[in-house]
C-alpha cells in the first residue's frame, strides 16, 4: 500500500515536472515567435501611474508604431531619458512643422498630462495584450535565485527519471 501511494506521488511529481518543462518552452517559443514574426515586444510595468488600468509586475504586449498610427485612448510605452520605459494613456497626437509629433500622455492615476516632442521617423508602443503579474515572473526569472531553481528542478528531474528507470528495470520492464 505504502508503495503505491510512493509510486503514485513520484508518478504526479514526474508529470508535474514534465508538464514545467513542457510549458516553459512553449511560452518560450511564443515570445520569439510574436517578436521576430509580429514585431510585439514585452514591457514590464513599474509603478502606479496607470493605475486601475495597470498593476505594478503587469506586463505588456507591445508593437512599436509611427505616432500618426496611434489612436487616441490607447495605452502606449514610451521612452524617457531619465525613467525608462513609461506606460502612459495617449491623450492627443499632433504633427508639427518639422515633420515632428507632439505626443499628449497621461498616467490614468496621474493629475497631470505630460508632453512628449518625437522626430521623424520615432515610433512608441502600442498595447496590445496585458498579462496580469507576468512582470513579476519576468524579473524573478532573471535573479539568481530563479537560476538556481532552474538548476535544482532539472536534477531533481533527472533524479525522478533516473529512479523511475530503475524501478522499471527491477520489475523486469524495458
Amino acid at each position: 500500500m505504502k508503495s503505491q501511494t510512493t509510486n503514485r506521488l513520484s508518478t504526479q511529481l514526474l508529470r508535474g515536472l514534465l508538464f514545467s518543462l513542457v510549458l516553459a518552452p512553449t511560452i518560450l517559443i511564443w515570445f520569439v515567435v510574436g517578436s521576430l514574426f509580429f514585431g510585439y515586444r514585452p514591457v514590464g510595468i513599474q509603478g502606479t501611474s496607470m493605475e486601475p488600468a495597470l498593476l505594478d509586475g503587469d506586463e505588456l504586449w507591445v508593437k512599436y508604431l509611427e505616432p500618426a498610427e496611434v489612436k487616441v485612448g490607447d495605452i502606449v510605452v514610451l521612452q524617457d531619458p531619465a525613467l525608462g520605459q513609461i506606460a502612459h494613456r495617449l491623450v492627443s497626437v499632433e504633427p508639427l512643422l518639422n515633420g515632428s509629433y507632439l505626443v499628449v500622455t497621461k498616467g490614468d492615476a496621474n493629475h497631470y498630462a505630460e508632453e512628449w516632442e518625437m522626430g521623424p521617423g520615432s515610433k512608441m508602443g502600442v498595447a496590445l495584450v496585458r498579462v496580469r503579474f507576468a512582470g513579476q515572473v519576468f524579473r524573478f526569472l532573471k535573479t539568481p535565485a530563479s537560476i538556481a531553481l532552474l538548476v535544482v528542478s532539472a536534477v531533481a528531474m533527472s533524479v525522478a527519471l533516473w529512479m523511475a528507470h530503475r524501478r522499471r528495470l527491477a520489475h523486469g520492464g524495458g
